[in-house]
């Protein structure tokens, strides 16, 4: 799996690495957009997430539909 943001992702690796699962940072309401033929396959659009008992924000994220924690295990 591959993690990065929208942008730095788009810049260095797309389109050559977008066979490849796909963790992409993109805050907001907006899902990320990979160039080329691509998608994500987790989408982390939020770091400041609270959560009952953290005492700190924490990161959001969600599986693109149609994907769920077995699309990534080994």
């Amino acid at each position: 799996m591959i993690y990065g943001t929208q942008r730095s992702y788009n810049t260095v690796c797309a389109p050559a690495f977008n066979n490849h699962p796909l963790y992409i940072g993109r805050y907001g309401v907006h899902a990320p957009e990979i160039k080329g033929k691509g998608t994500y396959t987790i989408w982390q659009y939020s770091e400041s997430t609270t959560l009952s008992g953290c005492k700190k924000s924490v990161d959001a994220c969600r599986f693109r539909k149609g994907m769920s924690v077995k699309d990534i295990m080994l």
